[in-house]
């Protein structure tokens, strides 16, 4: 008979397909962005203009936790969230000021390419970056 056991769902009949690595490991982390590249030269070295739409989907996991740590149910966290009211725009304050941002543009070659930097929000569609980086993202 070929009954599976407890241990081989969990084990998997190879290393990459059992219920840990498949379904625990491998859960897609999507907290990325896409924008163009605008030149904002109010902006410090070390600081991102990064749109209020995309940070609410990058940050969308932290603001859920900081509204559940204040006693709302995950299910209100997202209605707050997805009608961006006046609450969920302090906690994505609060929350943006303390997670910072990386960036790059592909194809990154080397980890150079790669920058942090913390996010200034802003109405718009526009990712902003101090003039002094366009040229190392080849954004001109």
């Amino acid at each position: 008979k070929n009954i599976k056991g407890l241990v081989t769902y969990l084990k998997g009949t190879t290393p990459k397909e059992g219920f840990y690595q498949s379904k625990v490991v491998k859960k897609r982390q999507d907290f990325s962005g896409r924008s163009t590249i605008t030149p904002d030269p109010k902006l410090g070295a070390r600081e991102i203009g990064v749109p209020k739409a995309v940070a609410y989907g990058m940050y969308k996991p932290f603001l859920i936790r900081e509204f559940k740590n204040q006693g709302y149910s995950a299910e209100d966290a997202e209605k707050e969230i997805k009608n961006k009211t006046m609450k969920a725009d302090e906690k994505l304050k609060q929350v943006a000021e303390r997670r910072p941002v990386l960036y790059n543009r592909a194809p990154s070659l080397h980890r150079f390419s790669i920058m942090a930097a913390m996010p200034k929000l802003h109405d718009g569609k526009d990712l902003r970056i101090n003039p002094l980086y366009l040229k190392n993202f080849n954004a001109d």
